[in-house]
């Protein structure tokens, strides 16, 4: 069984999050990218989250 370090869990984090934003609506990547600079407070978006 694999631990979950936060390395791990920061490679989920993203297609994670993009597909929970998917499933609200279909978008563009660049409404994504927006949605995920909007909720997140992020100011250069998912780059951060890498």
């Amino acid at each position: 069984m694999a631990a979950y370090t936060s390395s791990n869990v920061k490679k989920g984090l993203l297609p994670m999050l993009v597909l929970h934003l998917l499933n609200e609506k279909d978008m563009y990547g660049y409404e994504i990218i927006k949605a995920i600079e909007e909720r997140s407070g992020l100011a250069n978006g998912p780059d951060l989250l890498l």
